[in-house]
């Protein structure tokens, strides 16, 4: 156990991360991959309605500048059970 502990310091001494830790890091890296490939164009086209909404928000204030992020978070919010419906369903 000693052994491998000191091999494990020198290996982050030498590549200046902890081997281990890489290797979980990769796991996870690979999983929300896999899981993000398969919902990319529903991201896209989420990503798109949420836009429009947001622009529908801004056009209702007159253009009023300054409140843009909150018409984003407002945006995503309404939509948010719309798209949780769409990736139960996949």
């Amino acid at each position: 156990m000693t052994a491998k502990r000191n091999n494990s310091h020198a290996e982050t001494a030498a590549t200046g991360f902890d081997t281990g830790a890489s290797r979980t890091a990769s796991k996870i890296t690979s999983r929300l991959m896999s899981a993000t490939a398969i919902h990319v164009p529903l991201l896209r086209k989420n990503f798109e309605q949420i836009r429009k909404r947001a622009e529908a928000f801004y056009a209702a204030r007159n253009g009023m500048i300054g409140m843009t992020l909150n018409d984003w978070l407002k945006a995503e919010q309404e939509l948010k059970p719309k798209f949780e419906k769409q990736i139960t369903n996949q």
